[in-house]
């Protein structure tokens, strides 16, 4: 990833926070890759709300193994049917992992 797309997610990151009244210092592990998901998702354009965030969320859940393999499918098939286009799904589901 170049410093550029690096710097805007990381700005993405900081406005949805904002947006949300929580503070950055305080996220937790999870919270900041579910982070991740929805500012991906809102730099691509979507509007971010409720479902989207619980799908990240619930992508972004401490899991190993076969449970992680199927919370990422389970977030990308939900995304898909709130019309994210399938590369963006995947991608923001794998930043909800990560």
């Amino acid at each position: 990833m170049s410093n550029y797309a690096v710097r805007r997610v990381l700005v993405a990151i900081s406005v949805v926070a904002a947006s949300l009244g929580v503070s950055t210092a305080m996220a937790t592990p999870a919270s900041a890759t579910s982070s991740m998901c929805r500012a991906y998702l809102h730099d691509k354009g979507y509007r971010v709300g409720p479902k989207v965030d619980h799908w990240c969320t619930d992508a972004s859940r401490f899991h190993s193994g076969e449970e992680m393999r199927y919370k990422r499918g389970r977030c990308i098939h939900e995304l898909r049917r709130i019309e994210v286009r399938s590369g963006h799904a995947r991608k923001a589901c794998t930043l909800a992992q990560r």
